[in-house]
């Protein structure tokens, strides 16, 4: 009786450890839509059938890559959504969590896919557990999926922490930009027009706190 029960009391740890690894490698739930992996296996090939470098090139090549190369890369990935649906509210999704769409884009969506697919390219990372991961740290303030305030809503915000971690330069100043001074709070302020933010004070004024930061 005593092994069955140490037996027992091992299996039940053994299971406990699985789950807790599990918990851990997918902290956060994914939404991915029915064609988005079929899309990006027909990117991947369509990338290293139109780019100027091969595979074998971009592993020689390492970093030195040049802006060149880096410009035809964003411009062939832009190309390859041509035609794909304008579709808004798309990672308005509840519990949060990483929305991979590839059938439907907006602005926003359009730009975060394009400049993650071709850095992924360029960096000869192209796959698609290396995308997901990329998007998420585009996305996300510090690439962390917390609640519906851990995503970069404004796109001031999502240029600034995207700059802060080295993935784009913003050059606003260099090209003689003058300060434009604007108080946003349009979320905090119509938490009604939010699902998310609805009947959550606690989630609206982490938003607030956040609006602030920014301004």
């Amino acid at each position: 009786m005593k092994r069955i029960a140490a037996l027992t009391l091992l299996t039940l740890l053994y299971s406990l450890f699985i789950n807790t690894l599990s918990a851990q490698s997918n902290p956060h739930k994914e939404y991915i839509s029915a064609n988005s992996i079929d899309i990006f296996n027909k990117y991947v090939n369509y990338i290293y059938a139109s780019a100027s470098i091969s595979a074998d090139d971009l592993e020689s090549r390492g970093k030195a890559i040049d802006s060149n190369f880096r410009e035809e890369v964003i411009i062939l990935t832009a190309k390859f959504f041509l035609g794909t649906p304008y579709v808004a509210h798309t990672l308005e999704k509840e519990p949060e969590g990483l929305v991979i769409n590839l059938e439907e884009l907006d602005c926003t969506t359009f730009m975060e896919n394009v400049i993650v697919l071709a850095t992924c390219f360029i960096e000869n990372k192209l796959d698609f557990e290396n995308y997901k991961d990329l998007l998420k740290r585009y996305r996300y303030r510090d690439g962390r999926i917390e609640d519906y305030s851990s995503r970069l809503h404004y796109t001031t915000d999502w240029f600034y922490h995207n700059q802060k971690n080295g993935f784009i330069k913003d050059i606003t100043k260099e090209c003689n930009g003058v300060p434009f001074i604007k108080e946003l709070n349009i979320i905090s302020k119509n938490p009604d027009k939010y699902k998310q933010l609805k009947n959550n004070m606690a989630l609206v004024k982490k938003i607030e706190l956040i609006e602030k930061e920014i301004n």
